[in-house]
């Protein structure tokens, strides 16, 4: 309740009474797709290794620098996300 100029009270909507669904949904969806990626990726690439050695005829030590890179990248990834989260206080 606020009061007015005229001294009358009135009622005020609260943040929480908007019709928007809660933020708190979105966001567990959006961190669990985050959180799944990496180790999907993983799962994914490890058994295409001794393919991708194959195919680029290669050695395996320089195919295993791939999945480095993907973990590097997979990495970066949520640090990039962690410091958004902080950035804008979400």
């Amino acid at each position: 309740m606020t009061t007015n100029v005229a001294g009358t009270t009135a009622e005020t909507a609260s943040p929480a009474s908007t019709t928007r669904p809660p933020r708190t949904a979105r966001y567990a969806l959006i961190l669990g797709g985050l959180t799944a990626f990496g180790p999907l990726s993983i799962d994914m690439y490890l058994p295409a290794l001794p393919a991708i050695t194959e195919e680029l005829l290669s050695v395996p030590a320089q195919v295993q620098l791939t999945l480095t890179a993907c973990l590097i990248g997979v990495s970066a990834g949520q640090l990039d996300r962690v410091n958004g989260v902080r950035q804008h206080g979400l």
